[in-house]
C-alpha cells in the first residue's frame, strides 16, 4: 500500500549517498522505542532524491522538497553534509530556497547542527528541519570524531575520501558504526531534538 502524507508526521530527505541513508535508517531502527509516537517516512536506501530532482547536494534536496509540496508533503527532515554549505546553514539554505521560489519565513537554531525553518511557496506553508552532518566535511568525519580523539579537521575537495581512508586506518566501517552505542546515541540525539518538536504537535 502506498503511503500518503497523512500517514506520517515527517519525511526524511538525504542530500548525500546511500551510506548516509542506510546509516540514519539503522540509527532510527536501533532507537525505535524512543520515537514511536512520531511516525517518520524513511525512503528506501536505494532512493536518490538528487537523481529524482535533477541536482546534487543541497540544491537537489531543495528542488525535491519543492516538488513534493505539490504532492501534499508539509514537513521534512533533511540531512546534508557540511561540505555542501557555502556559508552558515541559515544563509546556505535560505539562498537556495529563494533560488527556487521558496520563501524562508522564519528559522530557529535548535542545536549547533540542527536548523528548523518555516517556509512558504505561494499559499503552501511547510516546515523543514535541516540536520548538518560532519564537523568539517561529511558524516564520516563526525562518526570518526565520536570514536577517535584528535581527529584533524579538513574541508574542500577530497575531504570525504580523506576521512574514509582515516576510518579504514582505524579499523572502522562508517556504515556499520551505528551499532556502536556512542555513535548511535550521538546521532539519535540530533534527530531527537526535532522529534521533540514534532511530538509537541502530535495529537
Amino acid at each position: 500500500m502506498e503511503l500518503t502524507p497523512e500517514d506520517y508526521h515527517a519525511k526524511l530527505v538525504f542530500a548525500d549517498g546511500k551510506m548516509d541513508r542506510e546509516f540514519i535508517r539503522s540509527v532510527l531502527k536501533r532507537n525505535l522505542g524512543r520515537h514511536c509516537s512520531v511516525r517518520l517516512f524513511v525512503p528506501d536506501p536505494n532512493f536518490d532524491a538528487h537523481v529524482v530532482s535533477g541536482g546534487k547536494g543541497l540544491e537537489g534536496v531543495i528542488r525535491f522538497v519543492k516538488s513534493d509540496l505539490d504532492r501534499g508533503e508539509r514537513t521534512f527532515i533533511v540531512f546534508v553534509d557540511k561540505e555542501h554549505l557555502t556559508s552558515t546553514v541559515e544563509a546556505s539554505v535560505g539562498s537556495m530556497m529563494r533560488k527556487y521560489g521558496m520563501e524562508p519565513v522564519s528559522s530557529e537554531r535548535i542545536r549547533d547542527s540542527v536548523l528548523g525553518i518555516k517556509g512558504r511557496v505561494g499559499n503552501k506553508e511547510f516546515s523543514m528541519y535541516v540536520v548538518v552532518t560532519g564537523l568539517w566535511c561529511c558524516i564520516e568525519d563526525e562518526i570518526l570524531s565520536v570514536l577517535v580523539d584528535g581527529v584533524e579537521g579538513k574541508s574542500g575537495e577530497g575531504c570525504c575520501d580523506y576521512y574514509k581512508e582515516k576510518s579504514r586506518e582505524n579499523g572502522m566501517d562508517p556504515k556499520r558504526s551505528w551499532s556502536n552505542a556512542r555513535v548511535s546515541e550521538h546521532f539519535f540525539n540530533k534527530i531527537a531534538s526535532i522529534l521533540e518538536r514534532l511530538t509537541a504537535n502530535t495529537p
